[in-house]
């Protein structure tokens, strides 16, 4: 069932909300699978893209459920369950700028502070504190210290994903490619669903529930115009491929 603090009409933009960006995902998934077959990029990072937006999906669906679901379905763990889906899609998202960074052919390999084995390992520890989380939700509920772990562990992954996604655009010097909008996309994606993770824990600081759901959906509605304008950037150069071929 929907969260008191998204009343009336907020359950409604709520909804829609995570419709559109179900929506972009479903579109980005479609073309990031055209442009790994049109070999657009020698860097392998395609197969990312669509897990992450596997993972957004999945994330949406479970917004949805949460909002309209059964009553026969305790509405916490539903929100448990869709609170960890963001965690996982912000990763996602976060270990596919990552991959495209390391992964730069004209990246000088000493130009990072944080060796390519090394970033795995802490990825793999994200992952493992992510899976942690998704147990501990599951048997105990969406308590407050898992809600401020959940707020911090938002920001920080978003900033981890957004850190690799700045220094590409830096080193690649590639504006106006499929590179660059994959670049910026991602950045004001990974920087609105950080955000909407930290303002679902501030209701724990005392901020008006009402008041942080409603930033909540701008913010997921931020994310899903921006995977939308990526999905139509990279229909316009699996098309162009298509048609040079």
């Amino acid at each position: 069932m929907a969260d008191p603090a998204i009343a009336g009409s907020g359950v409604l933009a709520r909804f829609l909300a995570f419709v559109v960006l179900l929506v972009a995902c479903g579109v980005a998934t479609v073309y990031a699978a055209l442009s790994e077959r049109a070999g657009t990029l020698s860097v392998g990072i395609w197969r990312y893209v669509v897990i992450a937006m596997g993972a957004g999906m999945a994330y949406a669906v479970a917004g949805g459920y949460e909002l309209l679901g059964v009553a026969t379905v305790a509405g916490t763990a539903v929100t448990a369950i869709r609170q960890v889906l963001q965690l996982f899609f912000i990763i996602l998202l976060s270990l596919s700028m990552r991959e495209l960074y390391y992964r730069l052919p004209y990246r000088d390999p000493g130009s990072t502070a944080i060796p390519h084995g090394r970033a795995r390992l802490l990825e793999a520890a994200f992952m493992g504190i992510a899976f942690v989380e998704f147990v501990v939700v599951i048997a105990i509920g969406l308590t407050t210290a898992v809600r401020a772990v959940q707020a911090v562990a938002s920001v920080a992954f978003a900033a981890y994903g957004v850190s690799f996604a700045a220094g590409t655009r830096a080193e690649a010097m590639a504006g106006g490619t499929v590179v660059d909008g994959l670049l910026v996309r991602f950045i004001s994606v990974l920087t609105c669903l950080g955000a909407a993770g930290v303002l679902e824990g501030t209701t724990l600081l005392g901020v008006p529930p009402a008041l942080a759901a409603g930033a909540t959906t701008v913010f997921i509605v931020m994310s899903a115009t921006f995977l939308l304008a990526l999905g139509v950037r990279l229909k316009a150069n699996v098309d162009a491929v298509s048609g040079g071929s």
